[in-house]
């Protein structure tokens, strides 16, 4: 994963990655051309059922969890009955390669293209590979009739938006997709934030170290009852964002026509470096090799401490290590000594890290033992956060991980 956003990669590019990293796992069974037909919740699990489109074999699947991702108005969220307040709409999408730049980059070269319509956002255009591999996506009503569609006609529509089909030569029509927006939220695509949102919803960011911790039994069950606390704001923010409409044109129409927007783009608590409870831990190089901070970090949890001259406080107080090992916890430590610019950028002298890099707690002292198993009982979900008294991390009450040692902190 690219170190900090600003370094875009193609969704194309990157599902053909996450196929090959797949197929490599072997605890990963990927049945492409298989159809859910019914979702069924109990007490205990989930039970799906299945039919393989090539044969109509069909199949019961049990499972612990379900993460459904088959769109917003799809099989798992009717079968839940979880019910959508936004508006419904979808998105054609045509891949093609097109080698005529000229008229394709007319006004300048691009990597997203929004377009206008009379109603305001119509359609959108990607340049997949910065050469000549092309996606667009025309956005339509529910009850739109996508088949009737030409897939030239769709590309030749999302490029002229109101002022009617924009022709291009196209070489080759590489697909057809539609969507139904996304299973936990519909996002036009002002802005590109769908695909990081699935990303950073359940890919490594949120529920996929969630769950993994959960079905190793190293979480409670708090954990993955954060999900939806996390996700959900930051969701609703990007949503407003990208729905702006009319705002974002006046915007680019006074301005370089660039989407600066550092709230979304930078993460949704990345507006200045941070390590405070929530935000995405800052980049940044260290002093001594010239190493980049995320490359010491561990699989799963990391506990930094910036000590100064020889004074290591983890190497005389193991309590965060003992705790993690009593909980079942995979925690790294990590002692780095006399990096006075990472400290003053981190803002610390501990900081414990999530397995997705954000920060979970902070502090300038290692707390006694009781308050150290209390703070990884409360990131790992197994309490809701007990009252703390501590002179040097302040206290409160917390009922969720997220919210996790946020008043502990300072």
């Amino acid at each position: 994963m690219p170190l900090e956003p600003w370094q875009p990669i193609s969704q194309a590019v990157f599902e053909k990655y996450l196929k090959a990293r797949c197929d490599e796992n072997p605890p990963i069974d990927c049945r492409f051309g298989w159809k859910v037909e019914k979702a069924n919740e109990t007490n205990e699990d989930v039970v799906l059922r299945a039919t393989e489109m090539a044969t109509g074999v069909r199949s019961a699947i049990r499972c612990q969890y379900v993460a459904a991702c088959d769109g917003a108005s799809r099989r798992a969220r009717r079968d839940m009955g979880i019910h959508s307040t936004a508006d419904q709409w979808y998105t054609l999408l045509v891949h093609f390669e097109s080698h005529d730049l000229d008229r394709l980059f007319k006004l300048r070269r691009f990597w997203h293209l929004f377009v206008c319509n009379e109603q305001g956002l119509g359609s959108a255009a990607i340049s997949q590979d910065y050469g000549h591999i092309f996606t667009t996506h025309l956005l339509l009503p529910m009850d739109a009739d996508h088949e009737s569609i030409d897939s030239h006609d769709a590309v030749y529509r999302s490029l002229g938006g109101m002022n009617g089909p924009y022709k291009v030569d196209i070489d080759k029509i590489k697909g057809k997709v539609f969507l139904a927006g996304d299973s936990a939220h519909q996002n036009i695509p002002t802005g590109g934030y769908g695909m990081n949102m699935g990303i950073g919803d359940a890919y490594a960011f949120d529920l996929g170290w969630k769950l993994a911790a959960t079905m190793k039994s190293h979480a409670g069950p708090g954990l993955l009852e954060s999900y939806e606390q996390e996700r959900c704001p930051v969701a609703l923010s990007s949503i407003q964002r990208s729905a702006m409409r009319q705002k974002i044109h006046d915007h680019y129409q006074a301005n370089s026509g660039e989407n600066t927007d550092l709230g979304i783009e930078m993460d949704h608590r990345h507006r200045s470096p941070s390590t405070f409870v929530g935000c995405r831990t800052p980049h940044v190089f260290l002093k001594d090799d010239g190493s980049r901070i995320f490359d010491h970090f561990g699989d799963y949890w990391t506990l930094f401490e910036f000590a100064t001259g020889e004074n290591s406080q983890m190497a005389e107080h193991p309590e965060f290590a003992q705790a993690a090992s009593t909980l079942g916890m995979s925690l790294k430590t990590v002692v780095l000594y006399d990096e006075t610019n990472a400290r003053a950028v981190w803002q610390a002298r501990f900081v414990l890290v999530r397995p997705d890099g954000h920060g979970a707690w902070r502090g300038e002292n290692i707390p006694n033992p009781e308050v150290v198993l209390d703070i990884l009982r409360t990131v790992l979900g197994h309490q809701p956060g007990s009252f703390i008294q501590d002179s040097a991390q302040g206290g409160g009450n917390m009922t969720m991980p997220f919210e996790t040692t946020k008043e502990m902190t300072r």
